[in-house]
C-alpha cells in the first residue's frame, strides 16, 4: 500500500497517511482526524482504492490559511443536497493539511459543469466547478502529451497542471 490509498479497518474508512518501511508500518487517518498505527501486512487492513493514481481531482480555489482544512463536500442531484462521505466520495491529496487537490471518487459520474460546495472548518462555503481539465493524473498527462508539451512525470508536476 502507498501514502494516499484508502483502506477499510474495522469497518470504517481510513487514509494511508505514513508509511514507516523500517519498522514495517502504516500510519492511517480517519476522516474525524483519529490516527491509527498498523502493521504493513495486517490482513485486517482491506485495500479500497487508490484516489491518488485513479480518481480525477480538482484543485481547491479558496486559500487554506483562511479557512481551515475541508471538512465535508456537498453535491445537489435533482435539486437534494448530498453530502459526500470523506474517504469514499472524496480524499484529500495531504490530509495532513490543509488545501491541495480534492480526488472525487469516478462511481459519482460527476461532468464538466456540476458544482460541488466545499464547507471549510471556519464554516466558510467554496463552489468547487468541474472544469474540462478534471481527470486522472493519466489523463492530464495525456492531455499534455496530445499538445506536444513534455509531461512532467512527478505528481506534483501534475497536480499543478492547467
Amino acid at each position: 500500500m502507498d501514502i494516499g490509498d484508502l483502506v477499510e479497518v474495522q469497518s470504517k474508512s481510513w487514509q494511508v497517511y505514513k508509511k514507516d518501511s523500517r519498522v514495517r508500518t502504516l500510519t492511517l487517518l480517519h476522516a474525524d482526524g483519529t490516527k491509527l498505527e498498523v502493521a504493513d501486512d495486517d490482513p485486517e487492513v482491506i485495500f479500497v482504492a487508490s484516489p491518488i493514481k485513479n480518481w480525477p481531482f480538482v484543485a481547491l480555489p479558496r486559500k487554506p490559511e483562511k479557512s481551515g482544512p475541508i471538512v465535508s463536500i456537498q453535491r445537489t442531484v435533482r435539486g437534494r443536497v448530498l453530502e459526500l462521505k470523506a474517504n469514499s466520495g472524496w480524499s484529500l491529496s495531504d490530509p495532513g493539511r490543509a488545501g491541495g487537490s480534492v480526488f472525487l471518487n469516478p462511481d459519482l459520474k460527476l461532468k464538466v459543469g456540476d458544482i460541488l460546495v466545499a464547507k471549510y472548518h471556519d464554516g466558510s462555503l467554496s463552489r468547487v466547478p468541474i472544469t474540462k481539465t478534471f481527470g486522472t493524473m493519466a489523463q492530464k498527462r495525456q492531455r499534455l502529451v496530445e499538445k506536444g508539451q513534455e509531461a512532467d512525470s512527478s505528481l506534483y508536476g501534475i497536480l499543478l497542471d492547467d
